[in-house]
């Protein structure tokens, strides 16, 4: 099951405590923001000011790095913020916190984490989840995890990786095999995305 064709832009939360320490912080690793993280947030908020289409709703994963990325992009667009428990990280399990070195190997092997969710699951929970609520909300803005984006692009078997820390993109629905433009947005203007599956 595909998702709905419709327009949504999707962030990663900023550099978060597990991301400066470069371990590994799944669904069950709960880590704040850093100082530049919250710096991120804020720099992200700015880019919303007269930003075309305009977010309908600000959307994102209950965990407090997505929470904390979430709050001052909805204050600048004066949205509510609705939490989605399913567009919580990937839960890794036993590997959570483990240093990047290590995890690394054992995350492109493809096992499932021992006390985790295998690939699969968390797929369909992330398909689940964004397919309410595209269906839910016009041109929502989803405030979510690194995971999200490669379960995102799992689905139409594209690879989707290297997505930096609040990074805002904007996915425009086009007839394709990934059925969506993709769009940086930066204060250099829109760019287009380096993993864009499309083919026009």
């Amino acid at each position: 099951m595909h998702l709905p064709p419709k327009a949504f832009y999707l962030i990663r939360h900023g550099q978060s405590t597990a991301n400066a320490q470069k371990c590994a912080a799944g669904g069950g690793l709960d880590a704040p923001l850093t100082d530049e993280g919250r710096a991120q947030a804020a720099a992200a908020a700015a880019l919303l000011r007269g930003l075309e289409p305009r977010p309908g709703a600000v959307v994102h994963s209950p965990m407090i790095r997505a929470r904390d990325t979430a709050a001052p992009l909805a204050a600048a667009l004066g949205l509510a913020l609705h939490p989605v428990e399913d567009l919580r990280e990937h839960r890794v399990g036993a590997w959570e916190g483990m240093a990047y070195d290590a995890f690394r190997p054992l995350w492109a092997s493809g096992a499932t984490p021992p006390g985790g969710e295998s690939h699969a699951d968390f797929g369909y929970r992330v398909r689940a989840a964004l397919g309410a609520v595209l269906t839910q909300f016009d041109t929502p803005l989803v405030v979510s995890h690194g995971g999200v984006f490669r379960a995102l692009g799992a689905l139409y078997s594209i690879e989707i990786a290297g997505i930096r820390n609040a990074t805002l993109y904007h996915f425009a629905p086009i007839a394709a095999a990934f059925p969506w433009r993709v769009t940086l947005v930066s204060e250099a203007g829109p760019e287009r995305a380096a993993f864009c599956g499309d083919t026009e």
